[in-house]
């Protein structure tokens, strides 16, 4: 018979056989149904014989027969299936070796009966599915050999009886790519090693068993949802894998508990790549190496994500959050890779790290470079991204991050920023910033993320900085020599979701700081001067908008302050205009002043502070050296008072007591930045000013 294709339906039930040089070709769309007891043709065994990988071969009609002949080790088939619902004996294929490029099925061999690959060693490759939904599937008869199994696709076993038949061991290598692997219907699995080869993928839809002295070895990536490696044999991650934990107690190194909860050796390798994909919540697992080259975070449980075990987690080479917080406790997330790229945002919607990020402690490695450090760190209910620029900033190893609700509350904050008066700072969280060591040189620029943040307004909000320690309101200050962008512009509006500073060169900690809405008129100058028993006050403006009057302060301690008097203001103007005010009975004391500014609608602000003083000292005091670094030293002259120092805003810095049989002070000055301040010494009634200069 001579066949140039088969794109139909060829049913044999008798003999089918190829003359001479005849050749038949099975098409994708083409069947055949061998539906006779026996080889019935030399059709499906001879090489002039050619098989589409889509193509099928269904046998149906055996029952008896030697099987001998039927296929070929030298030729390629394409779909197979095996579906006899009369066979009386186990029939054996005697094959040490065939290849099927489709599927390789077993439906039916009709009760106790079953179908063998051969009595001795044999290497089955399916380039597609194994499916056995029914009947007995051997590949040996209890003799010595290599068995192997290759399989392209996904190995689905839901019935029938798996049962290798053999007295070494086999190895079933899975080598498809987003396959998976289906094991519930009756396993004979003594003698299986499990193997998913480097390169290939696959998905637990059901536990995996391995047995006594038998080993599943994950080269490639294996997603194991909420299934198990179970049994007495052991498990091996591989430097090339990939482990999706899905289970609420990740991996741990013994016992029935996590995805892996064999009882032999657990290897997990620190090369390899760990997903924690789970939908409840997670905790990482004591099995976690305490260094892995790359971790990601998907887990969809919106509540608690996934927790730390009690240890910290070093990530080597690339940390990608794509979905949900990692929560730390007292311990930390360490980045030792010191590049900018080695924490990365995964799937969608998520630039800001807004879906996953830690909640808790963050420590990245840093390097002098040009790189953007991103420090995706919240706490349990929301991320608030804090951004570096780094500027080649030197003499750092690594810079840990965190944030944590505002300590303290606002009182006694008394700072302007451009001329404008903080009113509060940001309560929903204050982020700290803790480098291993201060910078050598460089700078960096800070983006700090304000999503869930209340009360922001266009250009009406900046960073300030305080000691780490610190809870008071009175130490924020403005990072000393960094400068704001310009109003409109990325980090002053809230459309662009964050407040940003530039050529920063300290760390501390860091908050949002709420500003007044801007003075509406521009002060170019606030000055005053004693004259006799009264004391003159002159400010001019450049332009005025919709200004009502300015209402002269005073104040004998910059805490408490009362009205003077008003003057008119220009209500809009664009041109300079000078204006005065007398105070006709000013204390024998430091007196403190200040302008409120108050518009049309009644919306105010106010300037800086200046002081004049009213009073001449008895008692001379002398401090040295000055100017001061880290502290002076104040002569007493026997006396007895206090000394106290303000800023040049006339900020109370510090109180300091002494009585007359003490010589000698020491006041220090060493958190203070650079600048000009008063010491103002109140002694017998009298009181001395003394102007001290931090270098």
């Amino acid at each position: 018979m001579l066949f140039r294709s088969v794109d139909g339906t060829l049913t044999n039930s008798g003999t089918v056989t190829l003359d001479g040089s005849a050749t038949a070709a099975f098409s994708a769309t083409g069947i055949y149904n061998h539906n006779v007891n026996g080889v019935g043709s030399n059709i499906t065994a001879s090489s002039n014989t050619t098989w589409d990988a889509a193509s099928n071969f269904n046998v149906t009609g055996w029952t008896s027969s030697t099987n001998a002949g039927l296929l070929s080790g030298t030729v390629t088939y394409g779909n197979f299936k095996w579906d006899n619902a009369s066979q009386t004996t186990t029939d054996n294929l005697q094959l040490t070796t065939v290849h099927f490029a489709g599927n390789f099925w077993i439906h039916n061999t009709n009760g106790t009966n079953g179908i063998r690959m051969n009595n001795g060693g044999t290497t089955l490759t399916i380039d597609g599915d194994l499916i056995i939904d029914g009947g007995i599937f051997q590949l040996g008869n209890n003799a010595t050999g290599t068995n192997i199994i290759n399989i392209g696709g996904s190995f689905n076993h839901t019935a029938g009886t798996f049962n290798p038949n053999t007295t070494g061991a086999m190895t079933i290598n899975l080598k498809g790519t987003n396959k998976t692997f289906t094991e519930s219907g009756g396993i004979n699995n003594t003698q299986i090693n499990w193997v998913v080869f480097a390169g290939a993928s696959y998905t637990l839809a059901s536990s995996i068993p391995v047995a006594t002295s038998r080993n599943l070895t994950v080269n490639g990536s294996l997603m194991m949802g909420t299934n198990f490696a179970t049994g007495a044999g052991a498990f091996t991650l591989a430097a090339t894998g990939t482990l999706g934990i899905g289970e609420a107690n990740g991996i741990t190194s013994s016992g029935a508990s996590g995805n892996v909860q064999v009882s032999g050796t657990r290897t997990f390798n620190s090369a390899a790549t760990y997903i924690y994909n789970g939908i409840v919540a997670q905790n990482i697992g004591n099995g976690l190496p305490s260094s892995v080259a790359n971790l990601i975070i998907n887990n969809s449980n919106t509540v608690s994500g996934v927790s730390l075990s009690g240890a910290d987690v070093t990530v080597s080479s690339l940390l990608t959050l794509s979905n949900g917080m990692v929560t730390t406790g007292n311990n930390k997330v360490i980045i030792s890779n010191s590049s900018g790229s080695a924490i990365v945002n995964g799937g969608s919607n998520n630039s800001t790290y807004n879906l996953s990020w830690i909640n808790g402690n963050l420590r990245r490695n840093f390097a002098s470079n040009t790189d953007t450090y991103n420090f995706p760190v919240g706490d349990a209910n929301r991320s608030n991204l804090l951004r570096m620029i780094n500027n080649n900033l030197t003499g750092i190893t690594f810079i840990d991050a965190s944030i944590a609700p505002k300590a303290g509350n606002d009182n006694g904050l008394n700072l302007q920023v451009n001329g404008t008066w903080v009113t509060s700072v940001a309560s929903e969280g204050e982020w700290k910033l803790t480098p291993d060591a201060l910078p050598t040189g460089g700078s960096y620029d800070l983006l700090m993320y304000f999503g869930g943040f209340s009360g922001m307004y266009d250009n009406q909000f900046t960073i300030l900085e305080r000691p780490d320690a610190s809870s008071s309101a009175i130490d924020w200050v403005m990072p000393s020599g960094s400068t704001t962008p310009s109003n409109g512009s990325a980090g002053m509006t809230v459309a662009g979701g964050f407040a940003e500073r530039l050529g920063m060169t300290t760390f501390s900690k860091k908050g949002i700081a709420h500003l007044g809405a801007p003075l509406p008129v521009e002060l170019v100058s606030f000055t005053g001067n004693n004259s006799g028993t009264v004391n003159n006050l002159q400010w001019t403006t450049l332009t005025e908008v919709n200004n009502d009057y300015f209402e002269v302060e005073h104040s004998v301690d910059g805490k408490i302050w009362n009205s003077l008097g008003t003057i008119d203001g220009a209500g809009n103007s664009v041109q300079k205009n000078d204006y005065s005010f007398i105070d006709q009975t000013p204390d024998n004391a430091l007196n403190y002043y200040r302008l409120k500014t108050v518009d049309f609608n009644r919306s105010v602000d106010y300037s800086k502070v200046i002081s004049i003083d009213n009073r001449t000292a008895n008692i001379q005091f002398s401090l040295y050296p000055n100017p001061v670094s880290n502290y002076f030293n104040l002569d007493l002259n026997g006396s007895e008072g206090t000394a106290s120092l303000y800023s040049i805003e006339g900020k109370l810095i510090s109180t300091n007591t002494f009585n007359s049989s003490e010589k000698t002070i020491q006041i220090s000055t060493d958190k203070l930045p650079s600048g000009i301040y008063s010491l103002v010494i109140v002694s017998e009634g009298s009181t001395q000013i003394i102007k001290v200069i931090k270098q």
